[in-house]
Parts: structure tokens; C-alpha cells; sequence
């Protein structure tokens, strides 16, 4: 793997649950959120969860809404679904009480600061990659403290298609990136290793369950951690 690595001049990274513990934050802000529904509306949080799982996006590919604009949609969703007209306040309350609970949970996945300056001491390009409103993923970023250790993002929001869709050949072009020269690290086998082998970027799984190191799954190279990037950088 460090041989393969030397030889790329860009790192490219999903941002959710790659970089940073999305799916608990994520997580903990949608039952902050339920629980706060729960208690103004008098509404049962068994039956909420269900509203909720029915109700999330799954692709973000509009580039006129806002991440504030796709959770109001979903709460605004779940409180039609139960019978309550929601208004302006209420939803302004309600996305309040989701980013809050996500700001407290947000946590970086071990071993990230030191592969990013190492990557920037060995003059590497990052980018990040990702499904969502550019605008949501740029408040991660930046509540993260990496703005200043990553050089660009692409967003589905922004360009108008996913990952599986078209976005690693928007962040190609957009960024004159040459053949060979970008491998992709993320923590989902369809949406980000294939969706860019597919595209023409080398993927590399991030397989925390694994926890052996470097290894490789079908003749694809898998990691355990970003700390075996930095190890192999």
C-alpha cells in the first residue's frame, strides 16, 4: 500500500462516518429532536421513530435547498403525518435542536489530524467527496476544525448528482485531476469504493470492524483505520 500511495498526488475521502462518527451524532440529534416533538405535541416516541425513518432523504442532489431546508421538509413530515400543521417557529425550533445535539456529538475518528498534516507535509491534495447540501457538509468541516487541512469539496448538492451518479467525475474535471493521480478512501463498498472504480478512481474500504490492519478484499486494498493511511503514507 505505501508503494501504491507514493505514487498519488491526491487523497480523496467520503466525509461521513470516514472522517467523523456520523452515524451516532446523527443519531443522537434525531432522537433530540423526536423527544422535543414528543414533548410539545403530547405525541408518542415509539410512533415518531417510525414517522422518522419513513420520512429521511436519501440522496441530496438539489442544488436550490439548503441542509436547513431538507431537515424542515423531514420535520415538517413528521408533525403533517400526526396531525400537526407545522409552522415557521416550530420547524426553526426543531432544526435548532438537531444541529445543537449534533455540534455536542461531534466527534473525529481517531487518528485524523495526524493523517491530514501528514499528507499536507508530504504536499498531497485533499479532497473530500461527499453525498449532501454543500452547505451542511461545509458546517462539518468547519466544527471539525479542517477547513484549513483540506483544499476542496465536492458536494452532491452542489453538483446535482451522488456519488453512484456522476460526482467523482464532476470532481475530476473541476479539479484537472489526472488519471491516477486520486484514490478514495470511504467506509461503504457500493458508494464510494465501487461508485469510484466505476468513475475511474482507485477505492480503498475503511473497514473499522476489521481492526487488522492493511489487508485486501478481493484484490482491493482495505484499511482498519486512518491510522493505517498515515502508517502507509
Amino acid at each position: 500500500l505505501s508503494t501504491l500511495l507514493a505514487g498519488k498526488t491526491w487523497f480523496g475521502f467520503s466525509l461521513d462516518d470516514t472522517l467523523h462518527d456520523y452515524t451516532n451524532a446523527s443519531a443522537r440529534a434525531s432522537a433530540a429532536v423526536l423527544d422535543r416533538i414528543a414533548t410539545v405535541y403530547n405525541l408518542p416516541i415509539t410512533t415518531l421513530e417510525e414517522t422518522l425513518a419513513s420520512a429521511r432523504h436519501q440522496n441530496f442532489t438539489d442544488p436550490s435547498k439548503s441542509s436547513t431546508d431538507y431537515r424542515k421538509e423531514r420535520f415538517a413530515a413528521i408533525l403533517t403525518a400526526h396531525g400537526v400543521t407545522p409552522d415557521v417557529a416550530a420547524l426553526d425550533d426543531l432544526v435548532r435542536t438537531y444541529k445543537n445535539s449534533r455540534y455536542l456529538h461531534l466527534t473525529p475518528k481517531p487518528g485524523l489530524y495526524s493523517l491530514l498534516r501528514v499528507l499536507k507535509a508530504h504536499n498531497k491534495k485533499v479532497i473530500v467527496i461527499a453525498d449532501g447540501p454543500r452547505g451542511s457538509l461545509e458546517w462539518t468541516l468547519e466544527h471539525l476544525h479542517l477547513l484549513n487541512l483540506v483544499d476542496v469539496l465536492v458536494s452532491s448538492g452542489e453538483a446535482g448528482m451522488s456519488k453512484e451518479d456522476g460526482l467523482f467525475e464532476v470532481a475530476i474535471k473541476e479539479n484537472n485531476i489526472h488519471e491516477g493521480e486520486l484514490v478514495y478512501f470511504g467506509t461503504s463498498w457500493e458508494k464510494d469504493v465501487k461508485a469510484a472504480e466505476a468513475q475511474g478512481v482507485m477505492g480503498i474500504l475503511v473497514e473499522e470492524q476489521a481492526g487488522r490492519g492493511v489487508g485486501k478484499v478481493d484484490g482491493r486494498f482495505r484499511v482498519g483505520s486512518l491510522k493505517d493511511i498515515r502508517n502507509s503514507v
